[in-house]
C-alpha cells in the first residue's frame, strides 16, 4: 500500500533586511498595507506552501483585531493581481485587497509580545507577492526585522 509523506522545502523569508526578499513592515500603521518583493517559484512551483507571519507591536492592540495576509499572483512575473508592483512598497488601497487571494488573519492578543500565525496556502501561479494589511488598531514596531513573513514549500511524496 502506498503512503503519502510531506516534506518541507527551503524556507523563503521576507523582512526589512537580511532575508531572501524585502517586505518592510516597520512602523506599519493601523489601516495601512504593504506589499513585498516578488518571488519566482520556477516553472515547477510547489502546489502548497506554509505561510507564517511574525509581528510585534509597541502598544498592545485590542484583542481580536487583525493583521491580514494576502497573496498576489502572476503567471508572467509582470502583471500581478490587485495591481501589485512586484517590489516592496505601500499597498494602501483597501478595495484592491478584494482582488487578492486571502491567506489568513492573525487575530491579535492584547500584548506587546511578538505574535505569530501560520496557514497552509495553495499557490495559484509561478510568481507571487505577499501583502500585509494592518487592522489591529496599533502600529507595528519601528524595527523592520521584528516583522517577518516566511513561505515554506510543502512537497508531497508517494511511496
Amino acid at each position: 500500500m502506498a503512503s503519502i509523506k510531506q516534506t518541507q522545502g527551503t524556507t523563503l523569508t521576507w523582512t526589512s533586511s537580511g532575508g531572501d526578499h524585502v517586505l518592510d513592515l516597520g512602523s506599519l500603521a493601523n489601516a495601512a498595507g504593504r506589499q513585498g518583493d516578488k518571488h519566482d517559484f520556477t516553472a515547477t512551483f510547489p502546489e502548497c506552501v506554509r505561510i507564517e507571519l511574525l509581528i510585534d507591536f509597541n502598544v498592545a492592540p485590542t484583542a481580536g483585531n487583525t493583521v491580514d495576509v494576502y497573496w498576489s499572483s502572476s503567471d508572467d512575473g509582470t502583471d500581478f493581481d490587485g495591481e501589485c508592483a512586484g517590489s516592496d512598497g505601500a499597498y494602501s488601497t483597501q478595495s484592491d485587497t478584494a482582488r487578492l487571494h486571502f491567506v489568513g488573519c492573525l487575530s491579535a492578543s492584547a500584548s506587546t509580545s511578538p505574535q505569530r500565525a501560520s496557514w497552509v496556502f495553495y499557490l495559484p501561479a509561478r510568481y507571487g507577492v505577499p501583502v500585509v494589511r494592518n487592522s489591529s488598531g496599533q502600529a507595528l514596531t519601528s524595527v523592520g526585522t521584528d516583522q517577518v513573513l516566511t513561505v515554506t514549500p510543502l512537497v508531497g511524496d508517494i511511496n
